[in-house]
C-alpha cells in the first residue's frame, strides 16, 4: 500500500511541476501548450464531447504509466533516481510523448494549430521536469 501512494505522490509531483512549466510556457510565449486543454480539444473534436476533466484525467493516467515504468527501471535494474535518470529518463519520456502527441495530431480529423516543432522541444523539456519532480518526491519520502 505504501508503494502505491508513494508512486501517486512521484506522480503527482512530477505532473504539477510539468503542467506549471506548460502553462507557464504558454503564457509567456502566447502559445497553445497547455497538455491537459490540448488533449480535451482533441478528445472534443474526435468524440464530440464537452468534457473539461478528461483531458487532465489522461494527462495525468499517462504520468501514472511513467512512474510505474521508473519504478520497475530501479527495481530490476542498477539505476538509481539520481540527476543522470532525470535527464536521460526526461528525454526518452519525452520523446515516447512526441511519439503519442505526434500519433494523436495525426489520426486526428482536425487537429489544434500548433507549431508541432516548438511543441515537441517543449514535450522533451517538460518531461524532464516532471521526472525530476518524480525523482525528488521519491528522495524525499
Amino acid at each position: 500500500m505504501e508503494v502505491l501512494i508513494r508512486i501517486l505522490a512521484e506522480s503527482f509531483t512530477g505532473i504539477v511541476l510539468m503542467t506549471l512549466f506548460s502553462y507557464a510556457v504558454s503564457l509567456v510565449y502566447a502559445k497553445r501548450w497547455k497538455e491537459p486543454e490540448l488533449l480535451n480539444i482533441l478528445m472534443n473534436r474526435e468524440f464530440k464531447k464537452r468534457k473539461k476533466i478528461a483531458g487532465w484525467l489522461l494527462h495525468y493516467t499517462v504520468g501514472v504509466f511513467f512512474v510505474c515504468v521508473y519504478e520497475v527501471l530501479w527495481l530490476v535494474t542498477e539505476m538509481s533516481p539520481n540527476l543522470y535518470f532525470v535527464i536521460g529518463s526526461g528525454i526518452a519520456s519525452g520523446f515516447l510523448g512526441i511519439f503519442g502527441w505526434k500519433l494523436m495530431l495525426d489520426l486526428s480529423s482536425n487537429p489544434p494549430r500548433i507549431n508541432r516543432v516548438q511543441y515537441f522541444v517543449h514535450l522533451v523539456i517538460a518531461h524532464i521536469i516532471f521526472v525530476f519532480g518524480v525523482v525528488l518526491t521519491r528522495r524525499l519520502w
